[in-house]
């Protein structure tokens, strides 16, 4: 077991910190204009399904910034190069900073007296949710993402469910799960990088696009995506975009 704990303990140190991520303090605000996308929940393409993720969700929908659902729309071509069948599932995309901030805060409560300092408290909450100052979920530029088989109509292992924090088996590289799993992780995070997501560490699931961390870990100065309010992204989906 203190192997076990051991394992899990040098893989959170493969995480961006809050610390670095804040190091990102501007936004581009030409980019920051870009149009917020309804994907369909139908169809062979990229969809969107929040059922497929246990985190609450915003929308009865999934909603992203443009450029993320043409990435997605290009991960999706790139698997049905390997399987016809293979299907992305987007689970989540925006989520309201209310919900962001409630989940933070949550953690804090639940780890608050584990830890020496007040330094490793924070950062050990926003691995687990990230702190709203941070998280990608609200500027529309993270996505949680699975694949689905169509011809056989179930979900790839992945080795956990997705949006399922009951094990720390949903670190990407970790060792206790099966051969399967780990190779549609491998094969996930390869071609979610291809088109530019930076993967998170800590959660299979998990990639971002244009927000604190991806600048942070691009070298970037500033930020493409700031964090918008629900009543900003339903107008902009209504006012600028078919979503029939």
């Amino acid at each position: 077991m203190k192997d076990k704990k051991k394992i899990y303990d040098t893989l959170r140190k493969n995480i961006i910190t809050y610390k670095q991520a804040m190091t990102i303090k501007s936004v581009d605000a030409e980019t920051d204009k870009e149009i917020f996308i309804k994907l369909p929940n139908s169809g062979t393409g990229v969809i969107g399904r929040p059922e497929a993720s246990q985190v609450p969700q915003t929308f009865g929908f999934i909603v992203v910034r443009k450029t993320v659902y043409n990435k997605c729309h290009a991960v999706d071509l790139e698997l049905k190069q390997i399987n016809p069948d293979y299907q992305l599932v987007v689970a989540y995309g925006y989520r309201s900073f209310e919900i962001q901030e409630c989940g933070f805060a949550e953690q804090l409560k639940l780890l608050r007296g584990k830890f020496a300092t007040k330094d490793e408290l924070l950062e050990t909450a926003n691995i687990n949710i990230a702190n709203q100052k941070i998280a990608g979920h609200p500027t529309g530029g993270a996505v949680d993402v699975t694949i689905f088989n169509m011809r056989e109509q179930r979900y790839l292992d992945f080795g956990t469910p997705n949006g399922n924090f009951d094990s720390n088996d949903i670190f990407v590289f970790s060792p206790f799960i099966n051969d399967t799993a780990k190779n549609n992780r491998k094969m996930l995070r390869h071609i979610m990088q291809s088109q530019g997501f930076l993967p998170f560490n800590g959660e299979w699931w998990h990639f971002s696009y244009g927000d604190k961390e991806w600048s942070f870990a691009n070298n970037r100065t500033s930020a493409l995506y700031s964090q918008k309010n629900t009543e900003y992204v339903l107008n902009d989906i209504g006012e600028k975009c078919d979503i029939s």
